[in-house]
């Protein structure tokens, strides 16, 4: 039997205990595989077949032929959604100094109809 990998992750427990974040390796079998890639069946899913197609020559691919490259692709990741929220908490941020640099009041205006101006 063949298999692929994919590294993922989860927060397990309250959400203010920082040691419930855990990093697991999920191991899939292939049921079939193509030139391009493999079938897997995917437990996870929550289709009636369980089965998924997976590129085998994707960098962003979902599983992997190897552990190796399941974890650089979980690092990746990672990295990825780092800077999405990094941005994301940015915006905040510049939105909350705005409001607190004019001084807004929302009884009097809204937000957008005072950048409008």
């Amino acid at each position: 039997m063949k298999y692929v990998y994919r590294y993922d992750d989860r927060h397990e427990g309250h959400p203010d205990w920082t040691d419930g974040n855990r990093v697991e390796l999920l191991t899939f079998d292939v049921i079939r595989e193509t030139e391009s890639g493999f079938w897997i069946t995917d437990y996870r899913s929550d289709t009636k077949t369980r089965e998924r197609w997976v590129s085998s020559e994707s960098k962003n691919g979902y599983a992997f032929d190897s552990k190796e490259k399941a974890w650089k692709n979980y690092v990746a990741r990672k990295e990825c959604q780092e800077s999405i929220l990094r941005g994301r908490l940015d915006e905040v941020r510049d939105i909350l100094k705005w409001i607190e640099d004019e001084d807004l009041d929302q009884s009097k205006t809204s937000l957008s109809e005072e950048r409008l101006k």
